[in-house]
């Protein structure tokens, strides 16, 4: 979890203070069942580091698993792609839907988040960020499964949700902080998105 890994973060940079965690005595079991109840989630490429964000070398492909979200939200996995022009790193995210558990199984529509974002690495700062629904046809939707970005299958439509534009050149910029907790919030549930931002907002070293 997110805040645990904060946690433990929090006690190796402060060993003087004490720091503890509750244990649920209802959820204690002998060793040998506890992989039965196990939550697997995994990383693929580099993650989210803010010291060298403005690298224009730093970034490519990123994907996160978890086998809870998958049960509970039907999620395989969630993609990130960091992609560098012109003195700009473009930023997206985006969530794909298990074949073996796609929600809404009467509807002929497939509905998956989207962030895309802008930063300019001149002014080290975040100048656009805009989330989105696309939209898939549900017959297409297992060949969008074995493509990931920047390959991706294209959606059959893409309907914007909001948008946020700064201009650097007069001293509007989004925030690192801004940028991650609007993401955050727009996915809410899903803890793969918290998972590869939250951690370096809380200790980069």
């Amino acid at each position: 979890m997110p805040f645990l890994n904060a946690l433990f973060e929090y006690h190796k940079a402060h060993r003087d203070q004490r720091v503890a965690v509750a244990i649920d005595h209802l959820r204690l079991m002998p060793k040998e069942l506890f992989w039965q109840m196990l939550e697997k989630s995994r990383s693929f490429g580099p993650s989210l580091a803010m010291q060298s964000i403005d690298d224009p070398n730093a970034g490519g492909y990123t994907e996160y698993v978890d086998t809870r979200l998958s049960s509970l939200f039907g999620l395989a996995r969630t993609e990130f792609y960091w992609s560098y022009s012109d003195e700009l790193k473009t930023f997206e995210v985006e969530e794909v839907y298990s074949l073996d558990h796609l929600p809404d199984t009467s509807e002929e529509l497939i509905l998956a988040r989207y962030v895309h974002s802008i930063r300019d690495i001149q002014a080290h700062a975040f100048i656009h960020l805009d989330g989105a629904v696309k939209i898939y046809h549900r017959n297409q939707y297992a060949q969008h499964t074995v493509t990931k970005m920047p390959h991706e299958l294209k959606a059959w439509k893409k309907i914007q949700v909001f948008r946020v534009d700064a201009d650097a050149e007069i001293g509007q910029v989004i925030s690192d902080d801004e940028w991650s907790w609007l993401i955050g919030l727009f996915y809410q549930e899903n803890t793969m998105v918290a998972e590869y931002l939250n951690p370096n907002f809380v200790n980069e070293g």
